[in-house]
């Protein structure tokens, strides 16, 4: 777990959004591969 000290809820939702376009970008996915987004639904 890590603490990100952002004041906004836009700086936030900004950091969110980058943070899972770059983990998209570096899974590198293909037709084949698909990046599945699990969410906990517990």
């Amino acid at each position: 777990m890590r603490l990100i000290p952002l004041v906004t809820a836009e700086q936030v939702g900004k950091w969110a959004a980058r943070h899972i376009v770059n983990r998209i970008n570096a899974f590198k996915p293909t037709a084949d591969r698909p990046f599945v987004l699990g969410l906990p639904t517990g």
